[in-house]
């Protein structure tokens, strides 16, 4: 994995009203250009790095960074969401399905507490691989009588 060996910073300018920064990044790979980012200190000497190089439009060697455990420019920081945090987000977004869904409806907390667990439920239900049948043996061809109909099968 490639290491960012140096960084000089090149320029900062105004897109829609964000403030970007452009560095010149070498890495210990010899691979080196001009890298664009929101944050000036999102790259330090010594980071690991994915890196990807390209020409921007006039030209100029540009390269595209992201950190090993980011999932490549995936952007939404790109790391994977713990078990209890998903159940915990589901719950809460099933609560809120619930609460449209028995809005109007007289339902007391508790009974959209329940629906929304239904809700849970099904949703996890969902998500998961469908469980595959065993296979069962196919009857012989004499186990089928002939159609008296003009299909070809």
């Amino acid at each position: 994995m490639p290491k960012i060996q140096s960084i000089a910073p090149l320029s900062e300018w105004d897109y829609n009203g964000e403030k970007m920064y452009s560095f010149n990044v070498t890495l210990d790979n010899n691979l080196s250009g001009k890298v664009n980012t929101k944050s000036p200190d999102r790259w330090a000497v010594g980071d690991d790095v994915d890196a990807t190089s390209y020409n921007d439009k006039q030209g100029n060697k540009c390269l595209k960074l992201s950190k090993p455990d980011s999932g490549s420019f995936k952007g939404g920081g790109g790391k994977k969401m713990d078990a209890t945090n998903e159940k915990r987000i589901t719950f809460l977004s099933c609560l809120n399905s619930a609460g449209t869904f028995a809005n109007g409806s007289g339902a007391s907390a508790e009974q959209v507490i329940d629906l929304a667990k239904k809700f849970m439920d099904a949703a996890y239900a969902v998500s998961q691989p469908p469980k595959q049948a065993a296979p069962t043996e196919q009857p012989p061809m004499s186990a089928y009588q002939e159609q008296k109909d003009d299909l070809p099968f």
